[in-house]
């Protein structure tokens, strides 16, 4: 049995979402611990919420192909290049504290667009 096709893009959205966030926190601990591990953590949570980001936009995509012009998909999708800069710089061993800086104004992004999607589905209160 399959499910409609806005099924899918309401199951994958969370994992980009999840990755970035939790790639944030973990940011936060890294600024301060400066251990190698959360470092690798934070490559990781990065680099999965990318490619669930692209997957996330491609069901999205295949929901309704108009959409991806509307304020909720031109935002996802900046969100996800945007992150793609981000984790280029930080293979690149930029300053933490940039880093960190650079991170916040994604997650914040990545917090408007996801707004965006709820209205879109006039799921907002």
């Amino acid at each position: 049995m399959f499910f409609e096709k806005e099924t899918y893009h309401f199951l994958v959205l969370h994992f980009p979402i999840a990755l970035f966030i939790t790639g944030y926190f973990f940011n936060l601990i890294y600024i301060f611990s400066n251990d190698i591990k959360y470092f690798q953590f934070i490559n990781w949570m990065v680099g999965m919420g990318i490619i669930w980001g692209f997957i996330a936009i491609l069901t999205g995509v295949l929901i309704d192909w108009e959409v991806i012009f509307e304020l909720h998909g031109i935002l996802m999708v900046l969100c996800i290049f945007y992150f793609c800069i981000l984790y280029y710089l930080f293979n690149k061993k930029i300053e933490n504290k940039l880093f960190l800086f650079l991170h916040t104004i994604g997650i914040l992004l990545l917090i408007y667009g996801t707004h965006q999607g709820v209205i879109l589905c006039g799921l907002h209160f």
